[in-house]
């Protein structure tokens, strides 16, 4: 299956695989974003991506971001007619500050 990726923002930096055996592509943030204990911000990607028909994307955590960090992604699911920027939503589950910087990945 092919997936067409666009960038948005220039600096925007497109999905990557971590390992070509990885089922999954690596999302990455294109602003540094201060989250604070028990908050919730959002992280844009600066990219769009076109689910083929009848398929679904689905957005998942990153083991490092989630045991290291404590930020936990919600809304993980792309519909197939969804064609506008990939943006995160991301909870601080953890009592400090964490400052997520840009480029850093964020979700797969």
């Amino acid at each position: 299956m092919r997936i067409k990726v666009k960038k948005l923002k220039e600096d925007a930096k497109l999905p990557t695989k971590g390992h070509p055996g990885d089922a999954g592509f690596d999302f990455y943030a294109t602003e540094t974003v201060v989250f604070k204990p028990g908050k919730q911000e959002r992280v844009h990607t600066g990219v769009a991506i076109e689910i083929p028909e009848g398929h679904v994307g689905l957005i998942w955590d990153k083991s490092s971001i989630s045991f290291n960090l404590g930020l936990k992604v919600f809304g993980g699911v792309i519909d197939a007619g969804y064609r506008g920027e990939i943006i995160m939503c991301l909870l601080n589950t953890s009592k400090k500050e964490v400052i997520l910087e840009k480029g850093h990945k964020i979700a797969q």
